[in-house]
């Protein structure tokens, strides 16, 4: 694996006013591959009172050059011939927002919503060698009607509800409820808001579950085994 370096500057504000920022930013490079990476994002909160607060998160990350597996051919008798991995340029988002409401110290209510976004675009492939590098291959990457294979395009919506009831220290009933839409294509050429319309009109996942976490305090127990309690 190809070394790589990275630098990273984040400016945050002071958390005990009623409106805290962050703002983030950074780059990854390996030279060896001509790989670089940008990411940048911005956090929010503004706090209303000690029981409500409002929430938001934007980052976004673009690599390119980026090497990684693709597939492996194989020949007619079905014997792995070929391990393929490919250079691809890749794009990232992910968009959460949410609200937080405490009832007292013991209960409260969360609600967040987060959609990321994810393309694939390749720009060439290679064949692995037997010695851990990578060499140019004649394998095209297309469908025989002349369609990128590996390209993806990446969407995921979910929504996220939950309420929280702390039975004892460390102990918590949660009641959870999930709605989640995911999409994946191998249009590569969409946007940010062609790829949200798409994934908006995928069909729908509901579940709702009930988590009950008791926490268990091994020198209590010790002692209650014992009979010293």
């Amino acid at each position: 694996l190809a070394p790589s370096k990275s630098y990273s500057m984040s400016v945050e504000s002071d958390g005990r006013k009623p409106l805290k920022g962050n703002i983030y930013t950074g780059r990854s490079v390996r030279n060896a591959w001509d790989q670089n990476t940008d990411w940048v994002g911005v956090f929010l909160r503004y706090r209303v009172n000690n029981k409500l607060s409002f929430n938001v998160e934007v980052n976004t990350q673009d690599t390119q050059g980026n090497r990684g597996y693709v597939t492996t051919q194989t020949d007619d008798n079905s014997s792995a011939k070929d391990i393929v991995f490919g250079e691809r340029d890749i794009k990232s988002a992910t968009n959460v927002a949410g609200i937080n409401y405490t009832f007292n110290n013991k209960m409260g209510l969360n609600l967040r919503v987060r959609h990321y976004w994810s393309k694939v675009k390749y720009d060439g492939f290679y064949r692995l060698e037997n010695d851990g590098s990578l060499e140019q291959t004649n394998y095209s990457g297309v469908t025989p009607d002349g369609q990128p294979e590996h390209d993806t395009n990446f969407n995921a919506l979910n929504l996220d509800f939950v309420y929280f009831l702390q039975v004892a220290p460390g102990s918590f009933v949660n009641l959870v409820w999930k709605d989640a839409i995911s999409s994946m294509t191998n249009n590569a050429d969409l946007n940010y808001i062609q790829s949200y319309r798409e994934a908006a009109d995928a069909p729908q996942i509901n579940n709702v579950s009930l988590r009950f976490t008791y926490f268990l305090d091994y020198l209590t127990m010790k002692k209650a085994v014992s009979g010293k309690i």
